[in-house]
């Protein structure tokens, strides 16, 4: 017999806000949202169902396993929305034309992810998202920086933006045996630094000088020492031409190049991180993806960033 508080039980995993919780919670995506418009960002609403089919080569296999999918009553894969940032393009893409951009956008709600994260087995992650279309770097990258951190500043956070670029990771690998090259991209995106700093020290000094950067955060002036290296040359001063045009905003910008290793494969350039000062927590994440838009039909250069509201509220 099914007992009453068996029948009110939640799937692990979901919870209910109560009144006070709400409340916090509300306060605090004003705040952001507010920033946001600030910036002449405007909201669009996007939907929790898509089929699964036109993101088969877009979102990895890692990240799909993370979704939640069933099959609708036609007979379609449908998938729960679990990142907002493949579910914009698909949606944008099929409504812009040459003549829309640029396009400031942000948007907001509920991931459902079946994966556990650092809390635990919360499934639930309200996100505030903000992408900035048609502008290209380093023009874009400079504008979504600062309004990332803006965004967070509006909260009366001071945070840390670790910042990366795809290509650095991708040329170092390149510059390794194929294995070596293979073993060492799996290492950094599962974060074993141990088994990073061991294949490293087996190569050249150069790549050996970049043990320390790969695995802290360091003052992007560090990065200084490779602008002249003939493969890690151009990536070394993209980064830094970003950060000289970025300045007098509520941010302490850092170097740290496994922030540019991610399982997301649609990240083509900058990639970047943001970090609680007072406890290295992750509370958002960002980066470019030129490439995406193209997928679903409309080329256009996209650069944009993701806040995880619960992490942040649990800072306040």
């Amino acid at each position: 017999m099914t007992t009453i508080s068996t029948r009110l039980s939640l799937p692990a995993g979901a919870r209910v806000l109560m009144p006070a919780e709400s409340s916090r919670r509300r306060s605090l995506e004003s705040r952001i949202v507010t920033e946001l418009q600030r910036g002449d960002y405007a909201e669009i609403i996007l939907p929790v169902l898509d089929f699964v089919d036109p993101y088969r080569d877009v979102i990895p296999d890692d990240r799909s396993r993370q979704s939640y999918r069933f099959m609708d009553r036609n007979g379609d894969l449908v998938g729960i929305r679990s990142d907002f940032t493949p579910l914009a393009a698909r949606a944008l893409s099929r409504a812009l034309t040459a003549s829309d951009l640029p396009l400031r956008i942000f948007y907001r709600g509920e991931v459902i992810r079946t994966g556990r994260n650092r809390l635990g087995p919360n499934r639930e992650l309200f996100q505030i998202g903000s992408e900035l279309l048609g502008v290209p770097a380093p023009d874009g990258d400079v504008e979504i920086l600062r309004m990332a951190a803006a965004a967070v500043g509006s909260t009366g956070l001071r945070p840390i933006i670790a910042l990366s670029d795809v290509a650095i990771v991708s040329e170092m690998i390149g510059m390794l045996e194929p294995s070596t090259g293979l073993s060492l991209r799996d290492a950094l995106s599962e974060k074993r630094f141990d088994t990073v700093e061991a294949l490293l020290r087996k190569e050249s000094a150069e790549l050996h000088e970049l043990i320390d950067l790969l695995v802290t955060a360091n003052p992007v002036s560090e990065l200084g020492r490779f602008v002249a290296h003939p493969v890690l040359g151009g990536s070394a001063r993209r980064i830094l031409a970003v950060t000289q045009a970025v300045s007098g905003f509520p941010a302490d910008l850092a170097l740290q190049l496994d922030a540019g290793v991610s399982p997301h494969s649609y990240y083509t350039g900058l990639q970047f991180q943001v970090i609680s000062p007072a406890t290295r927590q992750l509370i958002g994440s960002g980066g470019r993806y030129d490439e995406l838009y193209g997928r679903f039909g409309f080329d256009c250069p996209a650069v944009g960033f993701t806040l995880n509201v619960d992490d942040l509220e649990e800072l306040l």
